[in-house]
């Protein structure tokens, strides 16, 4: 090859990588302008998760890709449509937008409702969903099921003057079927259970259930005359015809466990309607395997509204097209049931925003395919406290109050679809939200600001045992023998100390500020989920760090173990459980 020849395939050699630096650049900046234009909701933490860093959630993230559209609005209710920047939508018309309120988990003082109902009604909310649980003052017959430290009368009454004061519409749920653990984890009632050894479902055969739920409702409804509507629950409704009584019913008149069902609901809307004169709402999940021509028989769909609900940010798959034409069929109106918190995970101490804000994106578009088929009245932002009776403690509402700004912040936004992002800043800027997410306004700010701080804390004793250092100088078996490196061992204890005081500090603060909103017996409860078991691992471990950085001399190996027996029924050494 001459010498030109080579500096010509030098060159071209040149030229084609230039062209391909070229090409991979272009495609590079695609990407990224196709990222800022396109919001990808699994692979985004909400706006107000920033702060805390991917350490804490991940990048594991449940979400929904809303519609991209910008834009800035206030109005309606203190924030609401008039979003720049749009494109044209379906209008979705919500005359009504209720919140729920979980009250079996963290319920609010009554001093508490006087900053919460202002804060609803000014953020569009026009009424409030009470599912009372044994919150709610029984007496009689039933002061068996009320919690001990329930509502009493008077309380009741002041806050549904709040409620009126604030242009709220009251809805009370009362469960009659399904989810009554309250009631028949008791002793008196446990001869109700449709299965022996579950507390959740009633005997829709037994005549004293009935009794018992006739009690329930006309003394939850002398405290509430003015009402329009009661929830009368029935929902996961897990198990019928098991129970002896139904079974030998079937087996009479030829009825299955939808029979049952239909036959039961049917007969406590009936109650309702005809002894109260307000109009039943129930759950819809039970009825949507059921077939058109058997809920057609028993009549039903002239006697409830149902709420059709699902918490997940793909309801077009959760509720399927078959469901709503059999709906506008059956049912006179229907009501929405969406989420801005409670329904992520039993045990979550804050609010997944983007999770819920997906959800209601997800919603409208629902909606805008539907309404002009189905009659839809409103709409329930549920916020779950927890997931029955029994289970543990969930996010509380102060520290969902963001999430539910957001949601309602789109809600009224009336047929206009804004980006996420924009949402969550907007709602940002509306609670006077810094940065940082510490510094907020709105009732609850300081409780938000404090679990937020819990949480990073979380995160904090999640990194230190993460830690080279950690894993392998400070494990269980280092700290039970007492044998470590004593350099590495005051390294980890440094920053367990630095952990434990601002556990200190926290668990002063925190106190302090659950107590300005919730029961002292709740307050208790929800330290004892969340905040004791850190604090005790915290402490557990700087205790036995610190035994250990004070030893100077260590044995020679083998180091003495409880000896372990693998045979059954050995007499020597110590069984695996044992240790």
């Amino acid at each position: 090859m001459t010498i030109r020849q080579s500096g010509m395939t030098v060159r071209k050699r040149f030229m084609l990588r230039a062209l391909c630096l070229i090409l991979f650049c272009s495609l590079v900046i695609y990407v990224i302008q196709l990222y800022r234009n396109t919001y990808n909701g699994s692979n985004r933490k909400s706006f107000f998760r920033d702060r805390l860093g991917s350490q804490v959630y991940g990048d594991n993230m449940e979400g929904s890709v809303g519609p991209q559209f910008s834009g800035d609005g206030s109005g309606s209710g203190g924030i609401a449509a008039g979003w720049s920047d749009t494109q044209g939508s379906p209008v979705v018309s919500l005359r009504e937008k209720l919140v729920h309120f979980d009250l079996k988990g963290m319920p609010f003082t009554v001093e508490a409702y006087k900053t919460i109902f202002p804060f609803l009604k000014k953020i569009g909310v026009t009424g409030v969903l009470m599912e009372y649980e044994d919150m709610f003052p029984f007496h009689g017959k039933l002061q068996a099921i009320a919690n001990k430290a329930a509502y009493n009368v008077s309380d009741i009454r002041t806050i549904l003057k709040l409620a009126q004061d604030n242009n709220l519409k009251v809805i009370p749920l009362v469960q009659t079927f399904g989810h009554l653990e309250f009631v028949l984890k008791l002793e008196d009632f446990a001869s109700l259970r449709e299965v022996a050894g579950y507390p959740q479902v009633i005997c829709p055969t037994n005549n004293k259930s009935n009794e018992l739920i006739h009690e329930m409702i006309d003394q939850i409804m002398s405290l509430h005359p003015d009402v329009e509507y009661l929830h009368i629950g029935s929902d996961e409704v897990y198990y019928l015809g098991l129970c002896p009584l139904c079974q030998d019913r079937m087996n009479r008149l030829k009825m299955d466990p939808a029979d049952l069902f239909l036959s039961h609901a049917t007969h406590v809307a009936s109650y309702v309607r005809d002894k109260h004169n307000v109009q039943p709402i129930m759950w819809d999940d039970e009825f949507r395997n059921l077939d058109e021509r058997l809920i057609t028989k028993y009549g039903i769909g002239n006697l409830v509204e149902i709420l059709i609900w699902n918490y997940h940010p793909d309801v077009h798959n959760r509720i399927r097209p078959n469901v709503w034409e059999k709906y506008s069929k059956i049912f006179k109106a229907v009501w929405i049931g969406s989420a801005f918190k409670g329904a992520d995970k039993p045990n979550s101490i804050v609010t997944n925003e983007t999770h819920y804000l997906s959800n209601h994106y997800s919603w409208m578009d629902v909606i805008s395919e539907y309404q002009n088929r189905v009659n839809i009245k409103g709409i329930f932002l549920t916020g779950w406290q927890r997931y029955d009776h029994f289970s543990t403690l969930c996010e509380i509402f102060p520290v969902a109050i963001p999430s539910l700004v957001s949601c309602m912040f789109y809600l009224n936004g009336v047929g206009q679809q804004p980006r996420m992002d924009k949402i969550f800043h907007l709602a940002s800027t509306y609670l006077d939200c810094g940065s940082d997410m510490l510094f907020c306004r709105f009732p609850g700010s300081q409780i938000y600001s404090e679990v937020l701080t819990l949480l990073g804390l979380q995160s904090s004793m999640k990194r230190i045992k993460e830690q080279s250092i950690y894993l392998g100088w400070a494990q269980n078996v280092n700290l039970q023998l007492q044998f470590s490196s004593p350099s590495h061992v005051e390294s980890v204890l440094q920053e367990v100390v630095k952990l434990r005081v601002e556990l200190d500090r926290l668990q002063t603060n925190l106190f302090t500020q659950l107590r300005s909103m919730f029961p002292e017996w709740s307050v208790q409860e929800w330290m004892y989920t969340h905040f004791v078991p850190l604090a005790s691992e915290v402490n557990s471990l700087e205790s036995n760090l610190g035994k250990l950085s004070k030893k100077i001399t260590f044995p020679v190996r083998p180091l003495k173990f409880p000896a372990i027996t693998f045979e059954t029924g050995s007499s020597q050494g110590a069984k695996l459980s044992d240790l």
